[in-house]
């Protein structure tokens, strides 16, 4: 598909991704008001393909969910069109500039807290606002999370860089059917952590299709320590009692809030984990910054002369310097000056007259 040309305006420049009925690539194409990259995810309805009805339906899913989300948070790209072009469906997004988790740790090796912290409050934000609209990201990874860069605008003012970490594959966003209290299985005392699979960062529930409860909570705890010891959970032991990840030893040197934060959100067993983005962020950040009466100092008495006043009033003065300057230099003789209609032609004499007259 590579070269092809889309609604005589997007340009294929290569292919990302493919599976039997669906392909995604990376676009060249004019916006609103310049040329820019975009992300085209297209559905081809192979006849004959058992899956196309339920890959149709998860594809337009996908689009519905996007056009409700567009323009509502920075961390969701941002649907740009939507089309269907020779019997095939596609869905065009804004490109996101930046590297994934993923890349960043093949390149840079394991993060350190202070960087993994603010990634996993960044997320937890997404996280809770999908929530509010019953929406649910299934699975977090590594690979669905790009650190976008700084825009050009802060670039070029030399502002600190901030990575502001978005959620890629949009495909995994779904409305949640069931109440929360009829997610979770009767039976929270066994353990449901399973790594033998593809899916490393889906708990066993979800891989059996259940719709359960903080399953995203879960897969962004199982991210969290990729990205701290720079292993996948299928790189890791359990533990032969508690069936629990055995993943402390592999990054020295953690806060105790992080830690417990991170074991409950990936606990084996359902009934320890967080069941809302917000408890995690508690978790993690547990004391609240509290200001006392007594370190708060009234305000300084401001002065009332805005800037546009000063401004104003040293124009004023450097035109009356001017003025004085200027009649410095013409050295006029104010000894001299006529006065219309009189016939006294000086200061003196006029003031003679007045003298006489008395």
């Amino acid at each position: 598909m590579q070269g092809v040309k889309l609604q005589q305006k997007y340009k294929i420049l290569r292919v990302l991704s493919r599976d039997s009925l669906t392909e995604t690539c990376l676009a060249w194409g004019k916006g609103s008001n310049r040329s820019q990259r975009y992300v085209i995810k297209r559905f081809r309805p192979i006849l004959g393909n058992p899956e196309v009805e339920a890959a149709k339906q998860l594809f337009d899913r996908e689009a519905d969910i996007l056009t409700m989300l567009r323009g509502k948070h920075r961390q969701i790209p941002q649907i740009c069109d939507r089309f269907t072009e020779g019997g095939e469906s596609y869905l065009v997004r804004e490109w996101i500039e930046g590297s994934t988790l993923e890349q960043t740790v093949k390149q840079r090796g394991k993060l350190s807290e202070t960087e993994v912290t603010p990634i996993l409050k960044s997320i937890l934000s997404v996280i809770q606002y999908l929530r509010e609209l019953n929406l649910v990201y299934r699975e977090i990874n590594p690979r669905t999370i790009v650190l976008r860069q700084p825009s050009w605008y802060e670039r070029t003012i030399g502002k600190e860089p901030h990575y502001l970490p978005v959620l890629i594959d949009l495909s995994q966003i779904e409305t949640m059917t069931a109440p929360e209290s009829q997610i979770l299985p009767a039976d929270l005392s066994q353990p449901n952590l399973v790594l033998a699979s593809s899916t490393y960062y889906a708990s066993f529930a979800s891989k059996q299709g259940k719709l359960e409860s903080a399953r995203d909570l879960y897969s962004l705890g199982l991210t969290a320590v990729y990205l701290l010891v720079g292993k996948t959970p299928e790189q890791l032991s359990l533990s032969p009692n508690s069936k629990k990840l055995l993943w402390h030893q592999e990054s020295r040197g953690l806060t105790s809030n992080l830690v417990r934060a991170i074991d409950r959100a990936i606990s084996p067993y359902l009934d320890e984990r967080f069941t809302s983005a917000d408890e995690m962020l508690k978790a993690l950040f547990p004391r609240s910054v509290v200001i006392s009466a007594s370190l708060i100092t009234d305000a300084k008495p401001q002065s009332r002369l805005t800037p546009e006043v000063k401004i104003f009033l040293a124009l004023s003065c450097l035109g009356l310097g001017i003025i004085g300057i200027a009649f410095a230099l013409l050295d006029l003789d104010f000894e001299r000056i006529e006065i219309p209609g009189s016939s006294v032609s000086s200061v003196s004499e006029v003031a003679e007259s007045d003298r006489l007259s008395r």
